[in-house]
């Protein structure tokens, strides 16, 4: 390229760029993934805390 700039460099930064782009999409959704499990362990743990108390036991760890 008359720039200075060869075919190869831009190719490499197209690359560093979708490759930056595909580990921000892979982090996202890991932390998706993780936010929705631990929900679901707070709400198990939340049921089996109301289920203790109603059932008038104390709560055991």
């Amino acid at each position: 390229m008359a720039d200075g700039v060869s075919g190869g460099d831009v190719m490499m930064a197209g690359y560093s760029v979708v490759s930056a782009r595909f580990e921000q999409t892979r982090v996202a959704v890991m932390k998706h993934e993780l936010q929705g499990k631990m929900v679901s362990i707070l709400e198990r743990c939340m049921d089996m805390t109301i289920t203790t108390i109603r059932s008038g036991g104390s709560p055991q760890a």
